[in-house]
């Protein structure tokens, strides 16, 4: 096979290796799943810093999560620093009660 090196960008390079992790709800990676939020990338230093939103705040996948996501970005060669934050947007449930304020 006649792979291309890297001719994608860095922002490729990061989604690539985050499309690795699996979210076992879905089947599918949480690329594709849409969690990965507010990707920031400064290639020259060596950063990335992105937000992972999960739908499950209780997810005891998350520390997992969080642990992979750092893993596989920082297995990337110019990368030097992966800042991972973990925030949870629930799936509104379809009878959302109204509390009283």
């Amino acid at each position: 096979g006649n792979s291309p090196v890297s001719t994608g960008t860095a922002e490729d390079d990061v989604l690539k290796a985050l499309s690795q992790i699996i979210d076992p709800d879905f089947g599918t990676d949480i690329v594709t799943c849409g969690f990965v939020k507010d990707l920031q990338i400064d290639k020259a230093l060596g950063e990335v810093s992105f937000r992972l939103e999960l739908t499950t705040p209780a997810c005891p996948i998350k520390d997992v999560f969080e642990q992979k996501a750092n893993e596989v970005v920082a297995a990337l060669p110019w990368v030097k620093n992966v800042n991972v934050t973990m925030s949870a947007q629930p799936a509104k449930p379809l009878y959302a009660e109204q509390l009283p304020a």
